[in-house]
């Protein structure tokens, strides 16, 4: 037999090759079976709420992830986990630094957080009242 270029064809062993070996048919069969993929992944309330406790237990998770977790029935995102965690890290920080300064240095890092967001809070309701979510008028918190 000879090939596209006109050259007999050989097999591996230098044999010239006959028409009924270098013809090969292929079959491919129809199946009737349906196959589901299934994720490994756990899926289940409990697993994840469970981690939520352990990861929390560790100081990786913070209270507000484990709420999410029993509300939602799944853990945050990573990213969601990881950016509470270094935002708990730096608040520890701050207060040791707090903790080595004098008594009154303290007393007055204090008040003006307390002032600080005593302020942030009134911004935040004067924005409410000017986009209409103002309280009740039967509220007497104001």
């Amino acid at each position: 037999m000879l090939g596209e270029d006109g050259q007999p064809m050989v097999d591996e062993m230098g044999n010239e090759v006959s028409q009924k070996v270098a013809r090969k048919e292929r079959f491919i069969p129809d199946f009737d079976i349906d196959v589901e993929v299934v994720s490994k992944r756990p899926n289940d309330r409990e697993y994840f709420t469970n981690s939520a406790f352990q990861l929390a237990n560790m100081g990786i998770a913070g209270p507000e992830d484990v709420l999410y977790t029993l509300e939602e029935g799944k853990l945050p995102e990573r990213e969601d986990i990881l950016e509470g965690m270094k935002a708990r890290n730096q608040v520890q920080a701050l207060t040791a630094q707090l903790q080595e300064l004098p008594p009154e240095a303290q007393e007055m890092v204090m008040q003006g957080m307390g002032q600080l967001v005593q302020g942030a809070l009134r911004g935040v309701e004067n924005a409410n009242m000017q986009l209409g979510g103002g309280q009740d008028a039967g509220d007497s918190r104001m």
